[in-house]
């Protein structure tokens, strides 16, 4: 049954690529290498100690030495990329947006509802009024009526 044990490495480094596809974070690819290095060890029949020793050495290495590295190519995530661009987005209220009773809901163009907040904290913006994202902070964004009257 040893000499099947590069298997289970192999298995290993797979498994935790296809996490490292899904979650494209730069973290799991670094022990996926682990995996596979010790199942090269295990092919060489060397002990199971040092399989172990060689999946934790190779994978602590990359971590340390080349994450910095990827974070730094990598740049903002696409979740703060995407983020970033709802400032300047148009919508319409769905739901009175008001910050005394901390309501209001907004469709965006692109056809997303964001819960939203007044920029301006004294102005109420009525359902169906036309909005600009001024500014998120969570799971909000602050959004200021446009085409006021009397402007």
């Amino acid at each position: 049954m040893m000499e099947y044990l590069y298997l289970g490495w192999f298995v290993l480094g797979i498994l935790l690529l296809i996490i490292e596809i899904a979650t494209v974070n730069f973290f799991s690819l670094w022990f996926s290498i682990g995996a596979f290095f010790a199942g090269v060890l295990a092919l060489f029949n060397v002990g199971n100690v040092w399989q172990v020793v060689g999946f934790a050495v190779v994978s602590t290495l990359l971590v340390v030495f080349t994450r910095p590295i990827a974070k730094k190519i990598m740049g903002k995530s696409p979740k703060d990329i995407y983020i970033d661009d709802l400032v300047g987005k148009k919508g319409r209220v769905i739901e009175d947006v008001n910050m005394d009773i901390n309501k209001g809901l907004v469709k965006l163009d692109e056809g997303e509802t964001w819960r939203a907040q007044p920029f301006n904290e004294t102005e109420v913006i009525v359902k169906g009024k036309e909005i600009v994202v001024k500014k998120h902070s969570g799971n909000f964004i602050f959004v200021e009526e446009i085409n006021k009257e009397g402007e």
